[in-house]
C-alpha cells in the first residue's frame, strides 16, 4: 500500500485521539482507563481495521479489473 492511502486514516485518527484524551475526557473525569477510554479506543481500532479492510479489497479488485 502507497504512503498516500494512509493519509486519510492519519487525519482521522491524529485530531480524533488529541481532542478525546488530550481534552475531552480530562475535562469530564474520565482520565484514566476505565469502561468508556477503553470503549472508545476499540471504537478508533475497529474503525481504522474497516478503513485497511476497505482499501485493500478496493486495491484487489482494481487489480483484477485491469
Amino acid at each position: 500500500m502507497k504512503t498516500r492511502y494512509w493519509i486519510p486514516l492519519g487525519s482521522f485518527l491524529l485530531p480524533t485521539m488529541i481532542i478525546s484524551y488530550g481534552f475531552v475526557f480530562p475535562r469530564n473525569h474520565v482520565a484514566s482507563i476505565n469502561e468508556l477510554t477503553l470503549g472508545f479506543a476499540l471504537t478508533l481500532l475497529s474503525a481504522s481495521a474497516t478503513y485497511i479492510v476497505g482499501i485493500r479489497r478496493a486495491l484487489k479488485d482494481q487489480e483484477r479489473t485491469e
